[in-house]
């Protein structure tokens, strides 16, 4: 997933991590991927089945998008910054779990979580039970956290989805 220009931050986000300063820490291992390997899978199954049964869906309200981490009841970007945190917890570095925008097709804007690894970058996606290369996934992918600085967004430079939204 080629990196482009900086872009502003989501707004939600930029509140969300005014209320939880340590998430959007740079603290970590300056590490450009995870070395693909069995506990990198169990670790990367594991997280996204758990969150993904433990989070009901929910959109919030229209109007108030709200960020939130592991709440009861939540939407894409929640499930994703759950799986974020608890990938974190088990020793991954902030600088390869990135979250991104992208527009999925039949649902709109979308945030998942990606995860960069020796292998390339797999995302891990509430609407969508199996990790995946990000290249297969059928999303027009707009902006992500720069892996340089979490607080930080840049524009995706390549895209599989050509169709207009």
């Amino acid at each position: 997933m080629r990196e482009g220009a900086r872009v502003a931050a989501p707004f939600a986000f930029l509140k969300f991590c005014a209320r939880n300063p340590a998430e959007c820490a740079m603290d970590g291992p300056h590490v450009s991927a995870r070395e693909t390997g069995d506990t990198l899978w169990r670790d990367l199954e594991s997280v996204n089945a758990s969150v993904n049964r433990k989070i009901a869906p929910k959109n919030d309200v229209a109007g108030r998008d709200l960020w939130e981490l592991a709440p009861n009841q939540g939407d894409c970007e929640d499930y994703a910054l759950t799986k974020r945190s608890r990938l974190i917890a088990k020793g991954w570095s902030p600088r390869i779990l990135t979250l991104a925008i992208a527009m999925a097709p039949g649902y709109g804007p979308h945030v998942v979580l990606v995860a960069r690894t020796s292998s390339g970058d797999y995302l891990l996606d509430n609407l969508v039970s199996e990790i995946r290369p990000w290249h297969q996934a059928n999303y027009y992918f707009i902006s992500r956290q720069s892996t340089d600085n979490p607080r930080h967004w840049i524009s995706v430079e390549e895209n599989n989805l050509r169709a207009s939204m």
